[in-house]
C-alpha cells in the first residue's frame, strides 16, 4: 500500500486531500494506459493519464487490497485512510533516510522536474491549478541550477 500511495503522489502531483479521496470507480487501468478521476480542490474534477510504474504500483496493490465494503482505494483498519496517517508513513520513510518526506514535496518535486520539459499550461492541468500563476513557482531557478549553469561554462 504504502509503495503505490508514494507512486501515486510523485507520479501523478496529486493532493494528499485528493489521494485519500481516490475511489476504485475512479480507477482505469490497462496494460498500456491508465487514467485517474481526481476530485480536486474547488470541487472540480481532473482525469489524470497514469503512468506504468503508476500502473504497477495500482494493480499490486489491488491485487492485494483487503476485501472492504469500502469505495475507497486506501483503506486501513478503521475505514478510508485520512491525511494524517499519509502524512505519518511518509513521515516514517523519510526518517529512515534522514530526508523531510511530506505529500506537498512528492507534488513540488514533480513539477520541479515536469517544468524543464513540458509546457505551463500542461503542468497546470496535471496539477489542478486554477491559475497557470500558481504553476509559475516551479520556474523559479534554484542555487543548484545556477551553479550547474556556471560550473559548465568554458573560456
Amino acid at each position: 500500500m504504502h509503495i503505490c500511495m508514494i507512486e501515486l503522489l510523485i507520479g501523478t502531483g496529486i493532493r494528499v486531500s485528493e489521494l485519500v479521496g481516490i475511489r476504485l470507480k475512479d480507477i482505469e487501468l490497462s496494460d498500456r494506459k491508465g487514467t485517474l478521476k481526481v476530485f480536486g480542490k474547488g470541487n472540480s474534477f481532473r482525469t489524470i493519464p497514469i503512468n506504468k510504474d503508476v500502473r504497477k504500483a495500482l494493480a499490486r496493490y489491488i491485487e492485494v487490497r483487503p476485501d472492504n465494503e469500502s469505495e475507497y482505494l486506501f483503506i486501513g483498519q478503521r475505514g478510508a485512510l485520512e491525511r494524517n496517517a499519509i502524512n505519518l508513513i511518509l513521515k516514517k520513510y523519510g526518517d529512515r533516510i534522514q530526508v523531510k518526506v511530506t505529500p506537498h514535496m512528492l507534488r513540488h518535486t514533480l513539477g520541479y522536474r515536469l517544468v524543464k520539459t513540458i509546457p505551463l499550461t500542461t503542468i497546470q492541468q496535471i496539477l489542478g491549478h486554477d491559475n497557470v500563476s500558481t504553476t509559475n513557482i516551479y520556474t523559479l531557478t534554484t542555487q543548484q541550477d545556477m551553479e550547474t549553469a556556471l560550473m559548465n561554462i568554458e573560456w
